[in-house]
């Protein structure tokens, strides 16, 4: 039985972004769900305002994949300008799928 995989995106936002950021970000989530993302949810770290989590489910391991492999190249238009915002100096964008083992 496939039971999907729950995606983990962590990543730090700069600081003179977040308002930018944040209004990406609405657009960004509205679209997730074109790739087959469900229950998504969008977190922001309580001790450092600049650390963002996404967590979703995806139906496959190669939807994840596949998501990454967008996310990361630099060529999808609304990813693309999400990136820009990150503050890869400090930390990378971290990408998590993990499948439930109960």
């Amino acid at each position: 039985m496939n039971k999907g995989v729950s995606v983990y995106i962590e990543y730090s936002v700069k600081q003179a972004d977040l308002l930018p950021y944040e209004s990406t970000m609405k657009d960004v989530l509205d679209h997730l769900a074109n790739y087959g993302a469900k229950n998504i949810q969008w977190f922001v770290s309580s001790k450092e305002n600049h650390i963002y989590v996404e967590q979703f489910e995806l139906p496959t391991v190669a939807h994840f994949y596949a998501l990454k492999k967008l996310r990361t190249e630099g060529q999808h238009p609304l990813f693309k300008e999400l990136r820009k915002y990150c503050d890869l100096e400090i930390r990378d964008i971290s990408f998590w799928a993990l499948k439930n083992c109960s």
